[in-house]
């Protein structure tokens, strides 16, 4: 079954910010939507969205990465 975006959203919310178990998330859907989610699922919307989100990922931590410290630690002079 494919979900659209607005549930894929709902899903990732309650999940990495509201930091829901997955299996109480597919509670909560249930409940409250009448979306019937298995904890797999759930599991490949993260896994999805984290492997679509990789490069910014990647250039953030390069970037931050490359910014000088202000205040190095004397092992770091």
């Amino acid at each position: 079954m494919q979900y659209g975006k607005r549930i894929n959203a709902i899903v990732l919310y309650l999940l990495h910010y509201q930091s829901l178990p997955e299996k109480r998330l597919s509670e909560v859907m249930d409940d409250l939507l009448g979306v019937h989610l298995a904890t797999a699922t759930v599991v490949h919307f993260s896994q999805d969205y984290a492997q679509h989100f990789q490069c910014f990922a990647d250039a953030a931590r390069d970037h931050v990465a490359a910014v000088p410290v202000k205040h190095p630690r004397p092992s770091q002079r």
